[in-house]
């Protein structure tokens, strides 16, 4: 167990997190007491690559691990996973928010900071065939969804409400609302390749009659 936290049951001042009921977290290994709660990452294999602790006040750091540098958050779907499509998502509250709503047809994979994206993350994408990015609707966000699809262009961002991210969505608006926004932004990459399709057609012709 990382160093700095005994664990134990819920305390009643963290009966809510972020706003889940921790109970509906523990299936994902988050364990609380009066420290604060801790979010535990794994490896694919389900091994115990290090954790974070949430303190109450608000601030987050690190347990043990010192110098393991960083890791995906949710890597342990990769290997028992059914579902076709992937979401890849910023930080631990949204992707729990995402593996609670569609616990069965999505794997949502975290990644844990706006400017912690490394280009060999992307095999995380292999298998699936659908890939989206849920990345928050801010600054930082978008240059965290312009990183990754340097490195996945076939993946289709999704356009959250201004100043949103995954989980607010989900929490404030529901499923459907989030779903509209998936079908939105397919929609969007359909367009999107017709009109290339239009003007290669164009660029062709133009070419041929010179």
């Amino acid at each position: 167990m990382p160093e700095g936290l005994s664990l134990t049951q819920p305390s009643s001042k963290a009966a809510v997190w972020k706003g889940f009921d921790l109970n509906s977290l523990r299936p994902f290994g988050i364990k609380t007491n009066d420290q604060g709660v801790w979010v535990p990452y794994y490896k694919r294999d389900r091994t115990l690559f290090r954790a974070k602790l949430f303190a109450h006040s608000g601030r987050s750091w690190w347990l043990g691990g010192q110098g393991l540098g960083q890791i995906p958050y949710g890597l342990e779907q990769l290997e028992t996973r059914r579902a076709k499509a992937l979401v890849l998502t910023e930080g631990e509250s949204d992707t729990l928010a995402l593996r609670l709503a569609w616990p069965d047809s999505i794997v949502a994979i975290g990644i844990p900071g706006a400017s912690s994206w490394r280009p060999e993350w992307k095999t995380i994408t292999d298998g699936f065939e659908r890939v989206y990015l849920s990345f928050d609707a801010d600054e930082a966000g978008q240059k965290l969804a312009a990183a990754v699809q340097a490195d996945l262009p076939e993946a289709t961002n999704l356009l959250l409400p201004k100043g949103a991210d995954t989980r607010a969505v989900l929490q404030q608006l529901g499923k459907k609302a989030y779903r509209a926004l998936i079908e939105a932004a397919e929609a969007r990459k359909r367009f999107d390749v017709a009109i290339r399709k239009q003007w290669r057609v164009h660029d062709l012709y133009e070419r041929r009659a010179a």
